[in-house]
């Protein structure tokens, strides 16, 4: 009777990350969108009606996460530039 699902969500606002986005402490890569708290909730709720056992928040990455786990190095490169020196 249970459900398990994740919800892999990008760069959110929320109090924990308040005043720390796109400084060195959270860069926030090039395209990469900060996306709303309720953007967040919406796909928890869609996980648990669609009993979906992976949602990606902005689904448009949903794509680029499997190529990550793919070809992990080629996320290395391109992240590089994001890293603190």
């Amino acid at each position: 009777g249970f459900h398990v699902g994740i919800i892999l969500p990008g760069p959110a606002e929320s109090p924990m990350t308040e005043g720390l986005l796109n400084t060195p402490m959270y860069p926030v890569p090039f395209g990469v969108p900060v996306i709303a708290p309720d953007e967040v909730a919406d796909a928890i709720v869609k996980c648990v009606l669609r009993r979906r056992t992976e949602v990606t928040v902005p689904g448009r990455f949903g794509p680029l996460l499997r190529l990550a786990s793919a070809f992990p190095r080629l996320v290395d490169l391109f992240y590089l530039p994001y890293r603190k020196g």
